[in-house]
């Protein structure tokens, strides 16, 4: 929740907003396009830095064959991208989640770096959305230390995708997530379907709208007994659980909704995520402490 959004085209015409959660869950724009200075739906950044440069061609040329190439520098501040959350600037070796995309000819051609690959319930199968406003689907961005290099090196370096199959840059967490997306896709269908509105109270309840080889192994009991799915309803009149930021709400949802626990097996990662798709993950053996919580 409270992700932020940022769009510059090639002549540096910047647009910023924040979206307390996702289009789909009902999110909101917050932005200066919307609201002044002092209302609620308002924001703005303060010290982002932005330039563009046409490298070739000629931009908004409509005549056949034309091209333009042009490149776009950003320098974000964190007290920007951290505006109203509660979470401390990055440490080394911190990740977090963020996507691009190329808008071009208003949207009939969409890329995007990390393609939107989510669960989808009634075609029991991930499958590939033309959505940007997927938190859970983006790509890592992971902090490294400052590097002490010559001119020379400089010059030279690069910086591009790590290799995913090193195991120090897996994040420990992403069994855990994808299990609890799974299982928010499914009940998001599941409520759609009934007439009465209501979310599953149970996997049983869910059947195979959840991809049943994906959440097996969290629901058979290891030797250990670690591993587990829990969902619970919430229904609460004006609790707005999601919220607030104490330890003890993290295990519940908002009014009339659920929240989901994902327990990993073996190493003891926490996952929860409620119907508005907020997203708290708790390290192994610090559940009462504060959890990292993604912008979801």
């Amino acid at each position: 929740h409270n992700y932020k959004e940022l769009e510059v085209n090639p002549i540096n015409t910047v647009w910023n907003l924040m979206l307390n959660k996702p289009y789909e869950d009902d999110g909101q724009e917050h932005s200066g396009r919307i609201a002044k200075e002092g209302d609620s739906l308002y924001y703005e950044v303060r010290k982002q830095k932005t330039a563009t440069k046409i490298l070739s061609g000629s931009v908004n040329n409509h005549e056949a064959g034309a091209t333009a190439v042009w490149s776009v520098e950003i320098a974000m501040s964190h007290g920007d991208t951290l505006a109203h959350l509660s979470s401390n600037k990055p440490q080394v070796g911190d990740r977090w989640r963020i996507n691009f995309s190329r808008v071009e000819k208003k949207g009939d051609i969409n890329w995007t770096w990390r393609p939107q690959i989510v669960w989808d319930p009634t075609q029991r199968k991930f499958v590939g959305k033309i959505n940007m406003h997927l938190p859970d689907a983006w790509g890592y961005l992971q902090f490294a230390p400052p590097l002490d290099m010559s001119d020379d090196q400089k010059n030279n370096s690069f910086i591009g995708e790590i290799d995913s199959n090193l195991q120090k840059y897996r994040d420990p967490s992403w069994p855990a997530k994808i299990v609890a997306m799974n299982i928010y896709y499914a009940q998001r269908q599941y409520k759609d379907s009934h007439p009465n509105g209501k979310y599953a109270s149970t996997l049983e309840e869910l059947g195979d709208l959840v991809n049943t080889d994906l959440v097996r192994p969290f629901t058979v009991e290891g030797s250990d007994g670690s591993g587990s799915v829990v969902i619970s309803l919430t229904s609460s009149p004006g609790s707005k659980a999601e919220d607030k930021q104490s330890d003890n709400d993290s295990e519940k949802g908002d009014d009339n909704g659920y929240n989901v626990k994902v327990t990993t097996p073996m190493d003891g990662w926490v996952v929860t995520v409620t119907n508005s798709r907020l997203v708290r993950v708790f390290p192994p053996f610090s559940h009462s402490q504060t959890a990292e919580k993604e912008a979801l």
